[in-house]
């Protein structure tokens, strides 16, 4: 449920309808590797799709019921629109393959906002950068210059 409600990359709440919409405008570089597993991404969730005209995934309805009455042409359109909503408009199938992507994906070099860097370190979406361990240097040289240690201000 909250793929269908919550951006992954930014923890931004727009409206259902709407997050798929600012996933690929807003995070366009970020969703552009996953396309890739698209294929078999879809595969898994036409597997698990319960009906044609509504998502189970998100509460997104791109058809009217089935009146039991379609012939084969129509039934052809309806898997065919279900299909198109899967692979360009649910946000559920774009986030889950962009957690895939990035989350998976840990030896690579690559993390959500396109630099290199480590995965999942990115100021641009909130995440502190990994802090670096500094050594002290030794004796009396990191001291001699040192207003703080002289009691001046």
């Amino acid at each position: 449920m909250m793929f269908s409600t919550h951006c992954l990359l930014c923890a931004g709440s727009p409206h259902p309808a709407s997050l798929s919409v600012h996933l690929h405008c807003d995070h366009a570089s970020e969703c552009k590797p996953v396309l890739d597993l698209m294929p078999q991404l879809l595969q898994c969730f036409q597997a698990c799709a319960g009906c044609d005209y509504q998502c189970t995934f998100c509460p997104t309805v791109y058809n009217l019921p089935a009146t039991g009455q379609e012939d084969s042409e129509q039934v052809e359109t309806r898997a065919l629109l279900a299909q198109i909503h899967l692979q360009h408009h649910c946000p559920v199938v774009l986030q889950t393959g962009i957690l895939l992507f990035y989350g998976c994906n840990g030896s690579s070099n690559h993390h959500p906002g396109g630099e290199q860097g480590t995965a999942g370190h990115s100021e641009r979406h909130g995440a502190a950068p990994p802090r670096t361990k500094r050594r002290r240097k030794g004796g009396k040289e990191g001291q001699e210059g040192d207003d703080c240690s002289k009691g001046k201000p």
